[in-house]
C-alpha cells in the first residue's frame, strides 16, 4: 500500500493529505478548515477525494481480510487438531 502510495497517488495529488483519514499527522484547526473550504469549494477535487479515499479503503480492507482469513483458517486448523488429540487420548488412554 505504501508502494501505490508513493509512486501513483502522491505525486498526482499532494492536497490529499489533508482529505485522508489514514494518514495519521494532524493539523492545527485553520490548516484543517482551510484544506476543507479548498475540497467542498472544488467539486473536481471533492469528487476525486471520494475516489481516492474509495481505492484506499478497498485496499485496506482487502488486506484486512487476507489477515482474518488467515487467523480464521489457522483457528480452524488447531481446533481440529486439538479434537483429534483429545479423541485419540481419550481411545487409547
Amino acid at each position: 500500500m505504501k508502494k501505490v502510495w508513493d509512486k501513483e497517488i502522491k505525486p498526482k495529488y499532494s492536497e490529499l493529505k489533508y482529505n485522508n483519514f489514514m494518514m495519521f499527522s494532524y493539523h492545527s484547526l485553520d490548516e484543517y478548515e482551510e484544506a476543507m473550504n479548498e475540497v467542498v469549494n472544488g467539486q473536481e477535487l471533492h469528487i476525486g477525494n471520494q475516489f481516492r479515499t474509495g481505492y484506499m479503503i478497498n485496499l485496506y480492507n482487502g488486506h484486512k481480510y487476507k489477515l482474518l482469513s488467515l487467523s480464521y483458517s489457522i483457528f480452524l486448523v488447531s481446533f481440529a487438531s486439538v479434537i483429534l488429540l483429545f479423541v485419540i487420548g481419550l481411545i487409547f488412554f
